[in-house]
């Protein structure tokens, strides 16, 4: 059987079918994502609960020159979170004493036993709400918790801040990450200390944690976060995985979600889950420095090239995403027979 076809054709405008599509897919606010989104669409960091205290506890030790214990979580989240508030912290206060923790294998959470007496406050960025361990470490250290994970149990007490978007009823992005929320907790305290906008030479962190978690990027406060953190992305450790990737990417000025999805967030994974840990700390190190000017000479074909310490630290960790990628090839005909 033959169907003809109508005459007459359609008249489609572009625009509103773009805006037909978006609102299909569950997108309200279209021209958030049709042109640049404003700074309205930004979800206020007022609407999250335990901020006051979070800002309060954190400035009490400032003022005091307490000494700080960072954990690192382990995923690109994690490593962006951290880095977001370790490298505002060393920026905005100098003189503080902040020492970083970083698990040596694939875990979430502090190793209580770790901490030992020596901290005056613990901060543990995208992870930290489920972990009850943690009222016993609250009889000699302040915990501060900035997390996205939903909680499961109460931990909260006198001693114990949780800042948590999932347990935040006025915030209505429960879509973002462990890194956009500890970019909100900087912009809050940047504002309530009138430290200026610092803060914003974070976002490209922001955004790529954002990206890496998966989180839901049709939500207008999480588009708003990607878009600026793309578009203003100075991070040099990242710039130069970007740069070591020139071949694949989009742009290494101004990359997509997509070059971050595939071709960032999988390296430093890599890195996370088999690389050993002065290869996971030195990379955090380069994560959080941003005018570091070392240089390397090494031997390729028998010529000299001279890298910055942000380009051997990119091309090393390419080389243990690398082994792992081979690690995972060796073993899949193994578990493709016993399936």
């Amino acid at each position: 059987m033959k169907f003809k076809l109508k005459s007459n054709p359609i008249n489609v405008n572009s625009h509103s079918a773009l805006q037909e599509y978006l609102r299909e897919l569950g997108i309200n606010k279209v021209d958030s994502f049709i042109h640049a989104p404003v700074e309205e669409d930004e979800e206020s960091y007022q609407m999250l609960t335990m901020l006051e205290e979070g800002l309060e506890m954190l400035d009490k030790h400032l003022e005091k020159g307490s000494s700080i214990y960072l954990q690192v979580d382990s995923d690109t989240d994690g490593y962006t979170s951290s880095a977001i508030i370790y490298s505002y912290l060393k920026e905005m206060y100098p003189y503080i004493d902040i020492d970083f923790n970083i698990h040596p294998e694939k875990e979430h959470g502090v190793n209580v036993e770790e901490v030992g007496f020596a901290y005056d406050l613990v901060i543990v960025p995208d992870a930290g709400s489920n972990q009850e361990e943690l009222k016993e470490l609250s009889n000699r250290s302040d915990i501060l918790i900035i997390d996205h994970h939903i909680a499961d149990i109460d931990i909260s007490s006198e001693k114990i801040v949780v800042i948590n978007n999932q347990t935040s009823s006025f915030f209505s992005n429960k879509s973002l990450s462990g890194a956009g929320m500890v970019y909100k907790f900087i912009q809050a305290h940047s504002s309530k200390n009138n430290l200026g906008d610092v803060y914003k030479k974070y976002i490209d962190l922001a955004a790529v944690g954002i990206i890496a978690d998966s989180m839901d990027s049709r939500n207008i406060d999480n588009n708003y976060l990607i878009y600026h953190g793309l578009n203003n992305f100075r991070n040099p450790m990242l710039k130069a995985l970007l740069e070591a990737r020139s071949f694949s990417v989009s742009s290494t000025e101004v990359p997509t979600k997509i070059d971050i999805a595939f071709y960032v967030a999988p390296i430093i994974n890599g890195l996370i889950r088999f690389g050993d840990m002065n290869e996971k700390r030195e990379f955090f190190y380069t994560l959080t420095d941003y005018d570091n000017s070392q240089t390397f000479v090494r031997i390729v074909r028998g010529e000299e090239r001279v890298e910055t310490v942000y380009q051997k630290v990119a091309r090393e960790s390419i080389s243990v995403k690398t082994k792992q990628d081979n690690a995972v090839k060796k073993v899949l005909p193994i578990l493709q027979n016993r399936i």
